[in-house]
């Protein structure tokens, strides 16, 4: 029993991932943003139309009308704001998420008392119910919260209109069901799709031998970088041709992968990525120049666990410095270090 409740528990208060959590608040208020430029030239159209064929005007139904596109507008406002500040703090997305739902909800149920009360079919309330379960996700008990006040608010407006007496309530029910069981299977899926978009993204900005950011990554963070004070190493594995002619290419993806580890282990809080074969390039932010010569000196001679003997290695390092104001002084920074961990090859070279 306590087993199911935990179950339970897992399923209505479905916990995720922080990153996968941003795609999904990306996702509706995207979704939220869409539906708002949809529904507001929807009805602009229907009250331009309105005005023109009708003779007598029914002010409820003008200012339903009114409702709607200021609910949209202000839709429009607060979405597009989020997505152009990027504020996709999960809070504020849930609580525009619930508010925008809670809107919506009450100008369909605007619409369809009339229409209930003329004998009229609810096609605008089930109609924005359909958009919401298609278009944005809620977790499960946000879901069941939702539902119920949306139906449950449609209900009693019926029943005092003449006890809901128009309604067969187990059809109400069962669509009722089925929109609540839309809505969580839309999360689920919406979970899933994010995740292995995530994989994805992640797959492509990463190496999948050292786990280190590629060169697509680098690409995509140098913007990032300007106009920071900046210091930048280029680092290899001297003689690594001769670890890959003596131990194998195996041995040889091992000594990346551990110069990789160490490489981390000394600059935790770099970024570093791995620049091509056995070549890293490492970004530091505001850091003492003498500082990162220290910390070089001290990872430039490691033991490497190579078919399960250690191998002596010595990794050659470049730094440069500066506080580049375009990607093209970036690269020459970049350049400046490559030209200088070069030299430390050859005088090694010379002292061998």
């Amino acid at each position: 029993m306590k087993e199911m409740l935990q179950r339970l528990k897992a399923f209505c208060f479905a916990d995720v991932r922080p990153d996968v959590q941003e795609e999904i608040d990306k996702a509706n208020v995207k979704s939220m943003f869409l539906l708002s430029v949809a529904a507001s030239i929807l009805n602009t159209f229907v009250l331009c139309f309105y005005f023109l064929i009708s003779k007598e005007y029914d002010f409820f139904k003008v200012l339903c009308v009114l409702f709607c596109i200021g609910v949209s507008v202000v839709g429009i406002v607060i979405s597009q704001y989020m997505r152009s500040k990027e504020i996709y703090n999960h809070r504020a997305v849930t609580a525009f998420a619930f508010l925008y739902f809670f809107l919506m909800i009450d100008w369909a149920e605007m619409i369809s008392y009339r229409h209930y009360a003329q004998n009229e079919q609810m096609l605008v309330f089930y109609l924005v119910i359909l958009c919401f379960v298609c278009f944005v996700t809620y977790k499960p008990i946000a879901s069941l919260i939702l539902m119920s006040a949306a139906y449950g608010g449609m209900y009693a407006i019926m029943f005092l209109v003449n006890g809901a007496s128009e309604i067969n309530v187990y059809n109400y029910i069962v669509f009722a069901l089925m929109s609540l069981i839309g809505m969580i299977s839309r999360y689920y899926g919406q979970t899933d799709a994010s995740k292995k978009n995530l994989a994805i993204m992640y797959n492509s900005r990463h190496d999948e031998l050292t786990g280190l950011r590629n060169r697509a990554a680098l690409s995509e963070d140098i913007k990032t970088f300007l106009n920071h004070k900046l210091t930048i190493i280029m680092s290899d594995i001297d003689y690594f041709k001769k670890i890959n002619d003596e131990y194998g290419h195996i041995a040889g993806d091992n000594a990346i992968a551990e110069a990789a580890k160490y490489i981390r282990e000394y600059f935790p809080g770099a970024l570093v990525y791995r620049y091509g074969g056995d070549e890293f390039l490492i970004v530091i932010k505001n850091a003492d120049v003498n500082d990162v010569i220290k910390i070089c000196e001290n990872y430039r001679n490691k033991e490497i666990l190579i078919n399960n003997e250690l191998f002596g290695v010595k990794l050659s390092f470049g730094i440069s410095g500066g506080k580049p104001e375009n990607e093209s002084r970036f690269k020459e920074l970049v350049l400046e270090a490559d030209k200088k961990m070069y030299e430390m090859k050859k005088q090694a070279h010379k002292e061998n």
